[in-house]
């Protein structure tokens, strides 16, 4: 393969997207682009990239995600030893900028099952590389109203 030099299109070591030269960070993932063109080691792909803490060797993968009504869909770096409420942290926190407003829940659907929030790992739902998951989104809970009481009539 020839050199990355500074015209070339460049794939992004995170992602695996290949970028217009241009380009500092990736389109999808927003990783800079590394100096010398040279991706970054094993060791900084998924699951370092998101910050993964697992109590074993990990297996770093990548879920794509989409909105219920499809027109927002990303990919989310994460690892198969991590369980569902740690997935929709990373799904937050991964997601572009517009896609949920601070305060939002994020439910995850795979194949039309809701995701629970149990201690069950992404491997043992069956969440593997390239998994696609539905995103619905639970707007943040309004304050209690105040139940009404009438003024006391003397």
């Amino acid at each position: 393969a020839p050199a990355a030099g500074a015209g070339d299109h460049w794939e992004c070591g995170v992602c695996t997207l290949i970028n217009e030269p241009a380009r500092t960070v990736c389109e999808a993932c927003e990783t800079p682009r590394p100096a010398n063109g040279a991706a970054p080691a094993a060791a900084e792909k998924p699951a370092a990239a998101a910050g993964a803490k697992t109590d074993g060797p990990g297996e770093p993968i990548f879920v794509h995600v989409r909105n219920v009504k499809g027109d927002i869909a990303f990919d989310v770096p994460c690892d198969r030893a991590w369980n569902a409420p740690r997935l929709k942290e990373a799904v937050l926190s991964a997601a572009p900028a517009g896609f949920a407003a601070a305060g939002t829940a994020v439910i995850l659907a795979l194949k039309g099952k809701f995701l629970g929030d149990g201690p069950e790992t992404l491997a043992d739902l069956g969440i593997g590389d390239r998994t696609q998951l539905i995103a619905v989104l639970r707007p943040a809970a309004a304050p209690a109203a105040k139940a009404f009481n009438p003024p006391a009539r003397a």
